[in-house]
């Protein structure tokens, strides 16, 4: 019985490292999840809406034509200070839950970042507003193996070994810029490794135990606002990811913000996925609290794509403002 038991166990591993790109999620909208990125990174609401509050909850389901399809779930909350002087912080945390039944991997990451700012931190629409920041996350996951679909209870001896928890760093440098003397417009790249720990641990059924290695993860990530007046804007934007070991790959997206209330985008992966991803602004609360709902779809290009099915995506996050 062991000998089956650790047997499934090594080759779902293997298969699990060999044939997935990289061990942390993909999205779609990714601006909602630079605090995943990049520990150091200020996010779209700031920058944009100068909101230094806000918080967000996500969904993915990847391939959804699949009875075991992954599914992604996303907790967020930020906070950014502007001393308006020389210094700031950007701080928040997240909660993660990444499932590849009968595999899943849940998180809950902390982080913080010390910016460094121009003559004028970051507000208001003077061209030498900028800031540069240094951040960190770290956290613990735990990684679990669902066993139900696998063995019948009374096979379920506790030298089975289904869960394991790994500590998690990561580091990050950002930067950002207004451009043009009373300009919204704005720029914005970024360096990052939000998985930098090796952590080897294992996961089966006693002698016949499967070793998983995490893979440090490397992301680049740039940007640019171009202000069209009256609320509306282009941010066109890359997404760069790099697994150790792995290929790289390259995510590059296109929003129009078509007024205060409504963005639309599209974009295009180096995997051959297009993206595309629309969203609302709902009245706020108060003069400074708002609400947006975004939605994304990947679609797959390869010959794989009917098979697997597409991708969606639903953010739901809430701005406080000053």
């Amino acid at each position: 019985m062991y000998q089956k038991i650790g047997l499934f166990f090594l080759l779902f591993f293997i298969g699990y490292n060999q044939l997935l790109s990289q061990q942390t999620p993909l999205f779609t909208q990714y601006r909602e999840y630079h605090s995943f990125i990049n520990p150091a990174s200020i996010n779209s609401d700031y920058i944009w809406n100068e909101a230094p509050l806000s918080f967000g909850i996500s969904s993915r389901t990847q391939w959804a034509n699949q009875a075991f399809t992954p599914r992604t779930f996303f907790l967020r909350g930020e906070y950014v200070y502007n001393s308006g002087g020389t210094f700031g912080l950007v701080s928040g945390g997240y909660i993660i839950k990444d499932n590849y039944d009968p595999f899943s991997v849940t998180g809950v990451i902390g982080r913080i970042g010390v910016l460094t700012l121009g003559d004028k931190g970051f507000g208001g629409r003077d061209h030498h507003a900028r800031s540069l920041s240094i951040g960190f996350s770290g956290g613990i996951l735990q990684y679990r193996l669902n066993t139900t679909d696998l063995i019948t209870p009374a096979l379920v001896d506790e030298t089975i070994n289904t869960k394991a928890t790994a500590p998690e760093l990561g580091v990050g440098i950002f930067y950002q810029q207004k451009m043009g003397r009373y300009s919204d417009n704005a720029i914005y790249f970024g360096l990052s490794s939000p998985q930098i720990l090796g952590t080897t641990f294992e996961i089966g059924a006693g002698s016949s135990q499967a070793s998983f290695t995490k893979q440090a993860h490397y992301y680049g990530l740039i940007g640019y606002y171009k202000s069209l007046g009256d609320a509306t804007f282009l941010e066109p934007s890359i997404w760069i990811s790099y697994l150790k070991g792995g290929t790289v790959q390259i995510d590059a997206n296109l929003r129009y913000q078509m007024s205060e209330f409504l963005w639309l985008g599209f974009g295009y992966g180096s995997q051959g996925v297009l993206h595309f991803e629309a969203g609302v602004w709902i009245g706020g609360l108060d003069n400074d609290t708002r609400v947006k709902i975004g939605y994304g779809i990947d679609n797959y290009l390869a010959s794989y794509g009917p098979f697997f099915g597409p991708s969606y995506e639903i953010n739901v996050g809430l701005v406080i403002g000053e």
